[in-house]
This record gives C-alpha cells, structure tokens and sequence, in this order.
C-alpha cells in the first residue's frame, strides 16, 4: 500500500510540476510579447519625438521669417475680419 501511495505522490508531482512547467512557458512567451510590444513602442515614440521636433524647427524657421501659421478655425475667424474690416473700410470711401 506505502509503495503505490508513494508511486502516485511521485505521479501526482510529476503532473503538477509539468502543469506548472507549462503555464511557466506560456506566462514567459507573454512577457517576451510584452517586451517586444514595449521596445516597438518606444520605437515609435522616439520617431514621434524626432517628428515633433522638426515640426518646431520647420515652425521657428517659418516664425523667423515672418509667416503665421493658423488653425482652419482661426484661418476662417480671420478671413471673416478681413472681410468685415474690408466692407467698412468701403463704407468711408
């Protein structure tokens, strides 16, 4: 009886620890994915970072030369003035 105990402790062991063998494989295969997934990431944020810092040099270069960049809002609210400063403008002529 103590000898077929003992085999299905040592059975039961066994299962147990390759049950944990495999969630151990997939739990690792997961944090690999996430590693991947983060250093892709970062990726992309350096080249975001990279972009947004163009922008700025193209946007400070474009500020030194005199140009104003607008909004399609602000573009239209300023080509409403414009037209209104226009018309009263017409008025007194």
């Amino acid at each position: 009886m103590e000898g077929e105990s003992s085999r299905n402790n040592r059975s039961n062991f066994a299962k147990v620890v390759e049950e944990l063998q495999i969630k151990f494989d997939k739990v690792f295969e997961y944090v690999q994915s996430l590693r991947e997934e983060n250093e892709a990431l970062k990726a992309r944020i350096r080249e975001l970072e990279q972009e947004v810092e163009k922008l700025r040099h193209e946007n400070e270069q474009l500020r030194e030369g005199g140009a104003i960049l607008l909004s399609s809002e602000d573009r239209e609210e300023l080509k409403s003035k414009i037209s209104l400063l226009l018309k009263k403008m017409e008025q007194y002529l």
